[in-house]
This record gives structure tokens, sequence and C-alpha cells, in this order.
């Protein structure tokens, strides 16, 4: 499949979490934050620093930022910071022979479309790549349904409110005392207030 490495790729990945402002951050935390493993990262940060695309500085107050504005940072810059001048081969095909007297089956198409593909890797920024992520968010964002607020009895099934759209209100416990008090009346035919015997000593 002709598409960009997976080093490239997670170069970009990383590179669109550093601020546009010239903000330093420690690789280990954009590491985290774009899912790349952090001694990997660490080493596409030391290509891409030989590139003067990022700059990297070590020790307490040290860090790594954008040398330039993200809008004048190129994939194809990203791309042969990574992969070399060369990644994109002159012959689809592979061979070292290849070009426009001794052309192989695909060298008039791979030459078109190598051409495409490096326009497009030379037009397309990483300021692009980082308004797309942002706009992608968002869209995620927009999408995800809110949480409604739990009940007092732990679900969701309500808002205040049981089904018949009446207020819901916990019953007050009963409470009793075995024996009257003060002027309260006695209870009748030896009965409790809550249903339950008295019994009398003698």
């Amino acid at each position: 499949m002709l598409c960009l490495s997976q080093s490239v790729g997670y170069a970009i990945q990383a590179l669109t979490c550093f601020p546009d402002d010239g903000k330093s951050r420690l690789v280990r935390e954009v590491a985290e934050e774009a899912k790349v493993p952090a001694a990997y990262l660490a080493k596409l940060v030391k290509r891409l620093a030989d590139a003067k695309v990022v700059i990297s500085r070590r020790g307490i107050k040290g860090g790594t930022w954008l040398s330039r504005p993200a809008k004048d940072i190129t994939l194809m810059q990203i791309s042969e910071a990574i992969d070399g001048k060369k990644w994109l081969g002159k012959c689809l095909m592979g061979l070292k022979e290849c070009d426009d007297d001794r052309a192989c089956p695909t060298h008039e198409f791979w030459k078109v479309a190598r051409a495409q593909i490096e326009e497009k890797l030379n037009s397309t920024t990483l300021a692009d790549v980082m308004a797309f992520e942002k706009a992608r968010l968002a869209e995620l964002l927009a999408m995800t349904p809110p949480v409604p607020p739990t009940c007092c009895n732990g679900d969701h099934s309500c808002n205040g409110e049981n089904n018949g759209g009446e207020q819901h209100h916990a019953s007050a416990p009963e409470t009793c005392e075995n024996a009257p008090s003060g002027d309260a009346p006695a209870h009748q035919d030896g009965q409790g207030c809550c249903g339950g015997e008295h019994h009398h000593h003698q």
C-alpha cells in the first residue's frame, strides 16, 4: 500500500500536540497524549531536531518546541526528516534501472502519481492537520449524548420525578415507642403503634 510510514504518522501525530506559539513541552507528556511509545518518540524527535523541524533542549529548563509556525512546516519536510529525502522511490516496482529510456511497465503511471504525491505533501502543512484534528474532536463531542443525572435511587430512571410526572419523595420511616409518654393516649387492646402487642409483667 502506498502511504506514509508508521514512523512518519507517529511524528505528525505527536507534532500536532505541540503549541503553535513556540511554548515547549516534555516529550514524555506528548507521547502520552499522542499515544506513542515514549522511547520511540524520543528517537523521532531527535530526527526532527536534526532536520530543524523542532528545537529540543535538555536540562531542568529544557523541552521541545516547534522551530517555526505550524503553517510553515509541511508534511514533506516531516516525511523527509523521518525517512530521508529519497523515501518516495523512483520506481514503483523498486527497480534500480528504471527511467524514461528504460521504463518498467508502471513507469509512466508512477512518474505522474509521484509528482502529485510530492505536490500534495508540499502544500499540506502541520497547521492543516491541527485544524483537521480540532474539527474532528469537536464533531465527536457533538455526537456524544449527555449523561442523565443520577436519581436518588441510584439509577437514571428519574430526574427528581417518577414516571407519572409526580414529584418523587422518599417515605419517612415510621417510628413508635412501646410505652406512652406524657399525655399521649395509650393504645387500645394492648396493641402497639406498629401492630405489635405489649406484654405487661405482673
